[in-house]
């Protein structure tokens, strides 16, 4: 039986694993990278083919940094020890999280969803789409979810 180690360092070696590994280097280090001006006026939002993305606050840190395009690809090549990219598109942010944000803990947990209010009180038709559809959301409060919740009163023939 093969350890971890072995297993993961075959994935690793793939072309296309191997780049992307390099890749989320390149967006951990990128704040350290690009610290002094103009670069700090962009994030990275990935890579498509070969064009690297930075996103922008505003359109005129995009015309800032589309002067210091050619920067941008020798600094990201250089740390990442090869030709990745050949072009440098920017994009408008509009509240989309960067790959420089992301963190993920391996020990995080999402926090519980608060509990719904109490619900079931309100005559509706079973037979009808909003009847059934209160029917599932009144068995997801009392945590039976996929159920129709019991002694809910519905009316009879939309009665």
């Amino acid at each position: 039986m093969r350890s971890f180690a072995e297993l993961f360092a075959r994935f690793a070696s793939r072309p296309r694993v191997g780049r992307k590994l390099k890749l989320a280097s390149l967006w951990r280090e990128w704040g350290r990278l690009f610290s002094d001006a103009p670069f700090d006026l962009g994030r990275p939002l990935g890579g498509r083919d070969r064009v690297l993305v930075v996103g922008v606050e505003d359109p005129l840190a995009m015309q800032e940094l589309s002067f210091a395009r050619q920067d941008i690809l020798e600094r990201a090549n250089a740390f990442l020890g090869e030709q990745c990219f050949d072009k440098v598109r920017f994009e408008l942010i509009h509240g989309q999280a960067s790959l420089d944000t992301i963190r993920v803990s391996p020990g995080e947990r999402r926090a519980a969803p608060a509990p719904l209010p109490r619900v079931g009180g309100l005559d509706l038709p079973p037979d009808t789409p909003i009847g059934r559809c209160y029917a599932k959301y009144v068995a997801l409060a009392a945590g039976k979810p996929g159920e129709n919740a019991s002694g809910i009163r519905l009316k009879e023939n939309g009665q």
